[in-house]
């Protein structure tokens, strides 16, 4: 099966459930809705991989920094538990950054929870550097590290 990464930018009702179903199986209540996504649709960006059989897999949702125009953040990507361990994380990120730097967007920053070991390891593999510890980020307990990636340093996968 051969899977291709897109921006979504017309608003499909199908879609929207299915990304909101493999957003709860990845972050459960905090998982986006229909009331975030559209919004990330029409002013932010989302980015879905497929296959070519027409499966959704995954999505990434980047939003615009108002302070510093070259600069994205990522605010949450997900790929549906059984099509993880496949790469198609990292194709959709690295496919969704390709573009985001064609747009003239230099740098894209992230959180992510300290212990999740999976996603920092992508994350490192990318390119993507830590750049600060937040405490509490969220709430107590709830412990941030943000990571920086200046695309310019983009690693590419030529497997994917």
């Amino acid at each position: 099966m051969r899977w291709c990464t897109e921006r979504m930018t017309a608003i499909d009702l199908d879609l929207l459930e299915r990304l909101q179903a493999i957003e709860e199986m990845a972050f459960a209540e905090a998982g986006m809705n229909p009331w975030f996504l559209v919004p990330f649709m029409r002013h932010g960006r989302i980015y879905v991989i497929r296959s070519d059989a027409g499966i959704t897999a995954g999505l990434a949702e980047y939003m615009k920094n108002y302070e510093e125009d070259d600069l994205v953040y990522l605010f949450g990507v997900s790929v549906d538990p059984q099509y993880q361990g496949h790469g198609l994380g990292k194709q959709l990120l690295q496919e969704s950054l390709k573009d985001i730097r064609r747009d003239g967007i230099l740098k894209v920053e992230l959180t992510v929870e300290p212990n999740n070991a999976v996603a920092m390891a992508l994350y490192h593999d990318l390119g993507f550097e830590e750049t600060e510890y937040r405490p509490d980020e969220y709430g107590p307990g709830q412990d941030r590290v943000a990571m920086e990636l200046v695309l310019s340093r983009l690693k590419e996968d030529t497997n994917a």
